[in-house]
């Protein structure tokens, strides 16, 4: 198994979980823009605009980090794949978080890969469950097609809780490297899942990891990221167990 440069070259990483989201708007540009000068790595959410654009949001609806309901009083939906991508760049996504930044609109993946290709940052994209949205069966492949443009594929990792999603890569994007999301574990199932689709690294729960997996996980060369942790304390000791990276919110 091919690990992912980063963390293969890497120990004691700190990803930031959605950009250096503890002091600036999570997903938004200020927000990676900062987090850059404490790490290499951030951590990133897909999702899609009503026509078919790759847009970097965390939540499925734009109620609570945008001011969709003052900008559109009349949509009775709020979901992101009811707006095009001009509506979507109407909103404002940073007054939510503080009032006194500049104004932040939201990005597209294509906009936030660009700027991490020229900076040289590594990036976590993270798919949403698109399960319920028109966009389920094609966001695989649209978002490793930006992934290839911007010629990003060796400095990112594509994570899902979706597991169609990883399979989908290990099948026809093998050139992609992989995790698999969890917060619920199932021990017995999942060396045999991470092992059969070639899935290069296991990202959990902090309320679910255990030293006793995560070394059994190194065996078979595939690396523990755990989400979010924010105690210092903690973080020492997962790195201890030999966890390779750990997302944030909080960057020291």
């Amino acid at each position: 198994m091919n690990s992912f440069s980063f963390y293969e070259n890497n120990q004691n990483i700190q990803i930031a979980h959605r950009g250096f989201s503890s002091l600036y708007p999570e997903n938004t540009m200020i927000a990676f823009k900062k987090a850059i000068k404490k790490t290499k790595m951030i951590e990133l959410d897909v999702a899609f605009s009503k026509d078919a654009v790759a847009v970097v949001i965390h939540d499925d609806t734009l109620l609570r980090t945008s001011n969709v309901g003052k900008i559109f009083p009349l949509k009775k939906d709020s979901h992101i794949d009811e707006f095009t991508l001009d509506e979507l760049k109407q909103l404002d996504f940073s007054s939510w978080f503080d009032k006194n930044l500049k104004l932040q609109t939201i990005s597209t993946l294509e906009e936030v890969l660009t700027f991490c290709k020229k900076k040289e940052v590594y990036v976590n994209i993270e798919i949403k469950d698109l399960t319920l949205s028109p966009f389920h069966k094609k966001a695989v492949k649209k978002i490793v097609k930006i992934i290839d443009e911007c010629k990003m594929s060796k400095s990112v990792i594509v994570s899902s809780f979706v597991s169609e999603y990883i399979i989908q890569l290990n099948k026809k994007y093998k050139h992609i490297k992989k995790a698999f999301l969890c917060e619920n574990i199932n021990t017995l199932y999942l060396l045999e899942f991470l092992l059969k689709y070639n899935i290069e690294a296991f990202h959990c729960s902090d309320e679910i990891v255990e030293e006793e997996l995560v070394q059994e996980l190194l065996k078979h060369g595939i690396y523990t990221c755990v989400f979010t942790v924010n105690d210092e304390k903690r973080k020492e000791e997962l790195f201890s167990w030999g966890v390779k990276g750990v997302f944030t919110d909080y960057l020291n």
